[in-house]
């Protein structure tokens, strides 16, 4: 069990950073295949929750190789438009924990995750498999994420799932870390606002959690302690931990609680300009990425072989003509 505050300085001031806290815990199992993982750079902070998937050792085992790459590609991007940073991290993340399934006992790996990467007041907010993000409000709470699960895939095309489905099917994921190469990784961007921009009363608290936490507590019940804890976040997340674990809980429980200084929006706060042009974004983001320099690279080569054989050209007929003139 570990409880602990994230960063040691302020990277963004929309972020109370001296109230992020973190609890996990391996509850009744024997390794903890959850993973909280922060990260601090120079001009950004990623927080993130990891759900291994497979064995008791491989799930530990999947979430190590994530945070290893997430770490490695995000200190190489870091100053790249948030989105694609975030992206690029996960999909380095799935391309090791795929190497990794080439062996027979690796074959049932993967990983659930949600996390979000902060510059100022700008948060990417990414997950993929079923660890959740939610807002509260005003004592409202409100899930930002989308499960990628079967159970949620029947409710998105309007079915009702069976209660074989909910007993059988409940932990069946549709995406996670390790599962294809070309993985869908939902990722979308938010804003802080404060009261310069509008009549902003009270702040936003993000929430990332597990399954374990969320699957065994009323959520609203998460809405009013955390509400009511007076900026004791330490306490309330583990108050909730033990109230998950009393309901039945027998699966790894973690929960990441990110105060913020304001409220969070899905549009830019007014006259805010985005410190590093996400116009490009889309390209940068592009499947294709790779192939668009591959043909740069090819169209450059064309331009040196031309030239060559201009060069080549010039040569001859000056030859031509010197022989021409000795006539």
């Amino acid at each position: 069990m570990k409880t602990r505050k994230i960063l040691s300085k302020n990277p963004s001031s929309f972020i109370d950073v001296n109230n992020i806290c973190s609890h996990t815990t391996s509850n009744k199992m024997e390794v903890n295949e959850d993973a909280i993982f922060d990260l601090q750079l120079q001009s950004c902070f990623f927080l993130g929750v990891f759900d291994g998937v497979g064995s008791s050792e491989t799930g530990e085992f999947v979430t190590q190789i994530s945070i290893d790459a997430i770490t490695r590609e995000l200190k190489l991007y870091e100053f790249r438009p948030l989105k694609y940073a975030i992206t690029q991290s996960l999909r380095e993340a799935n391309r090791l924990i795929l190497l990794r399934k080439t062996k027979a006992s690796y074959s049932e790996i993967g990983a659930s995750f949600t996390g979000v990467l902060v510059r100022d007041r700008e948060i990417c907010l990414a997950n993929i498999g079923n660890c959740r993000a939610y807002l509260l409000r005003d004592n409202v709470i409100q899930q930002l994420t989308t499960d990628h699960t079967y159970i949620q895939e029947l409710k998105s095309h309007g079915i009702s799932p069976s209660q074989e489905d909910l007993v059988e099917r409940k932990h069946v994921l549709t995406r996670m870390l390790g599962a294809v190469p070309n993985v869908n990784i939902s990722v979308f961007p938010l804003w802080i606002w404060d009261s310069k921009d509008c009549d902003v009363e009270g702040n936003d608290v993000i929430i990332l959690c597990s399954d374990g936490l969320y699957e065994y507590i009323n959520i609203q019940d998460v809405a009013d302690k955390i509400s009511n804890c007076a900026g004791n976040y330490k306490s309330v997340c583990e108050e909730l931990t033990q109230e998950a674990i009393a309901n039945g809980s027998k699966d790894n429980i973690s929960i990441v609680t990110i105060p913020l200084i304001g409220q969070l929006r899905n549009v830019l706060p007014p006259g805010y300009n985005v410190s590093i042009d996400d116009s490009k974004e889309d390209s940068f983001d592009d499947d294709n990425y790779d192939s668009a320099i591959e043909e740069y690279q090819i169209d450059n080569n064309i331009y040196v072989l031309h030239l060559i054989i201009l060069v080549i050209l010039f040569n001859f007929i000056s030859i031509m003509f010197f022989l021409v003139g000795l006539n």
